[in-house]
């Protein structure tokens, strides 16, 4: 009888209240504003440039540039967003929407009005170079992705083989000049546009230089020695491009562009370096040990010792330059230390164990490869038609980078 009576008290009680499920497919479920449901393209803007195929860990997406078309593998894509992130007309984007379920594999194929063949494909604008501003450093040409640019130093030529161009602004973002626009005026060369003459020397204000290298080491002609010790730094005439590269990548912006002879005046003697006031100090709660830091100090004045635990500032080495800051991966640095003692001052919090291995959550991960990928010590393996994930304890260094990198958050730190 009380089972009767069970029985019955359910279903009453389920007349009353509202159903735990909801009428799917009619009633459709709604999702959070930044779900990854599925990949949208808005085609008209669409360049057909080819980077979101490249940057595919799935090889979900396919571009044929010569018929307009964009298509995307539904069932292969892992929704990485790599391609939102990479598109460098912003025409890619993520809808909440998940796609809908189906028995065989969904392709979905979008094609641009009007572009039946490459050439009305390619009617996007084209890069124009400032000639009066370029120094012909061939940077642009390197990241071409379709090989479209030639740069001749020697003879002075920059060169677009507009069929070949794809309009997709790379040469733009990476020329170190600023001199290329995308559709600029064709009269623009007939005006001098320029930051400084194209003939000009790197010249450093030794009052402000820090002598921490970086500019000797992104030379590409290898022009600019120094020497800290003699606070001495000198440029030659012989080998300098003039292509600025220097002054654009000094973190204490020191370097100036002049005439040459204000490049080559002689000087009475080397002032004395400036007083150092701000010295890098590590988050040790969130800092992982990884060495990256040290790694990338042109002066050799970190110490980092893993096995130990220690993290160590020469101050006597260190010339504020900040680059350790720029490449910690944790971002667990800063430059707040106004003494060594400061700077070196322990501290015992940590977010995680140091010795936490990663561990990946199988029913969320889409096994995109990103995690791999972005492991320095390539611990890491994913395979993705056997659904496997796997750590190499041996090569891992506890850094955390793969769990910071999934676009799934899928990997903890245990």
């Amino acid at each position: 009888m009380n089972k009767y009576g069970s029985f019955a008290g359910g279903v009453l009680k389920s007349l009353f209240t509202k159903p735990a499920t909801y009428g799917y497919p009619f009633n459709k479920k709604e999702y959070p504003e930044r779900t990854r449901g599925s990949i949208v393209i808005d085609i008209d803007g669409c360049i057909f440039c080819g980077l979101c195929e490249k940057k595919c860990p799935s090889n979900a997406i396919k571009v044929d540039r010569n018929s307009g078309t964009w298509s995307i593998d539904r069932m292969g894509c892992v929704q990485c967003e790599n391609c939102v992130n990479g598109c460098p007309k912003k025409v890619l984007s993520t809808n909440v929407n998940y796609t809908a379920p189906n028995t065989s594999i969904t392709v979905d194929t979008f094609k641009k009005a009007g572009s039946e063949n490459a050439e009305s494909v390619g009617e996007a604008c084209m890069p124009k170079a400032d000639l009066d501003a370029c120094v012909f450093c061939g940077i642009c040409a390197k990241n071409c992705p379709q090989g479209a640019l030639s740069v001749d130093r020697a003879n002075k030529s920059w060169k677009l083989d507009e069929t070949l161009c794809v309009s997709c602004g790379l040469c733009t973002e990476k020329c170190p000049k600023k001199c290329i626009e995308m559709g600029a005026d064709e009269t623009k060369n007939e005006i001098a546009l320029k930051q400084y003459d194209v003939d000009d020397f790197p010249k450093a204000d030794k009052k402000s230089c820090v002598y921490c290298g970086i500019c000797a080491l992104a030379c590409p002609q290898g022009a600019i020695e120094l020497d800290k010790d003699s606070n001495m730094w000198t440029v030659n005439e012989d080998k300098c491009i003039h292509c600025g590269i220097c002054y654009y990548k000094c973190p204490k912006k020191c370097i100036d562009m002049v005439d040459r002879d204000t490049a080559f005046a002689a000087e009475e003697e080397n002032p004395a370096t400036s007083e150092q006031t701000n010295l890098p100090k590590a988050d040790l709660d969130k800092c992982v040990y990884c060495t990256l830091c040290a790694k990338n100090c042109p002066q050799g004045a970190l110490t980092v010792d893993r096995a130990e635990k220690i993290w160590k500032l020469d101050a006597d080495s260190c010339v504020s330059c900040g680059l350790c800051v720029d490449k910690c991966p944790k971002k667990c640095i800063d430059m707040s230390a106004s003494s060594a003692s400061e700077a070196n001052e322990p501290e015992f919090k940590r977010g995680y164990d140091i010795d936490a291995v990663p561990t990946a959550n199988l029913d969320t991960c889409v096994f995109c490869g990103i995690c791999a990928k972005a492991c320095p010590q390539d611990a890491v393996t994913v395979d993705r038609e056997n659904k496997t994930w796997t750590i190499d304890e041996e090569k891992c260094i506890h850094c955390a980078i793969c769990a910071y990198k999934c676009p799934k958050k899928c990997i903890e730190m245990k």
